[in-house]
């Protein structure tokens, strides 16, 4: 949902946060509905999609040299909440709520 909701990208941080894969997306992101996305990666790939069974892939990043992940950096717009669960594993959820307001 970058530049005015048009865009999305995936960054590489040891390249000085530089854009590797980039998708046009007008509208991808909408405060009156939820949502579902997905994020995978492997030792060789980072994939991000929209969808709850990996139906639409958007983003692909073929990895130069993959080290292994250890964070995910998410954010929101000032004053904007926002709240994200992921599978740890099948059946094992946690969640991570935004509070980015006042």
């Amino acid at each position: 949902g970058m530049d005015g909701n048009a865009r999305t990208f995936i960054c590489d941080f040891h390249d000085d946060a530089a854009e590797v894969a980039t998708a046009d997306t007008p509208g991808i992101l909408d405060c009156y509905r939820d949502r579902q996305f997905w994020v995978t990666w492997n030792d060789a790939e980072i994939q991000f999609g929209e969808g709850s069974n990996f139906e639409r892939r958007l983003l692909q990043w073929q990895v130069p040299n993959f080290s292994p992940v250890k964070s995910l950096s998410l954010s929101t717009k000032p004053r904007i909440s926002a709240e994200f669960n992921f599978n740890k594993r099948q059946g094992e959820i946690f969640n991570i709520t935004v509070y980015n307001g006042e």
